[in-house]
């Protein structure tokens, strides 16, 4: 891989657009409006987080935030009637956190624990811990290697 593609642009932050978009949604939220969370593109999962933390550079509270990404993020598909709250009836999911992030919305990123359909996973290895204790099956990106070489002669593709 050429070195020149890892290369970033180091900016003032003050020529980023996200906070001022922010600013613009925190008012809209305030006036009533619905505002979700969706993250997308450069780093899946890692995404989200980074969404929530630039709402509140642009002036969310840690509160406002969490709620646009639960409850807004529901409303704004229509389906605040199967998740987005807990609430007997609705589907969820739990993030266990070390530290609270309504104290600072980066605390989103001290994961300990992830329930999902039921079953609990540890957030660092994703081992199940409960129903059954068991740590997580590999999985197949994890070989290392090239995938394996055609016969003699063969055709690498189906």
């Amino acid at each position: 891989m050429d070195l020149k593609t890892l290369e970033r642009t180091w900016r003032d932050p003050r020529e980023y657009l996200f906070a001022r978009i922010a600013a613009g949604g925190a008012r809209v939220l305030r006036a009533g409006g619905v505002l979700g969370v969706g993250s997308h593109g450069e780093i899946p999962g890692l995404g989200f987080h980074w969404e929530l933390q630039a709402y509140v550079a642009g002036g969310f509270t840690p509160a406002e935030a969490l709620r646009a990404a639960t409850m807004g993020s529901a409303e704004a598909i229509g389906r605040q009637s199967e998740f987005g709250s807990l609430e007997s009836g609705k589907y969820a999911d739990l993030l266990i956190l070390d530290k609270n992030p309504l104290l600072d919305i980066r605390n989103t990123l001290s994961l300990r624990e992830v329930m999902k359909n039921s079953r609990l996973y540890d957030a660092q290895t994703l081992d199940e811990l409960w129903p059954r204790r068991r740590p997580l099956p590999p999985l197949w990106f994890w070989e290392d290697g090239p995938p394996a070489s055609p016969p003699e002669g063969g055709n690498p593709l189906p």
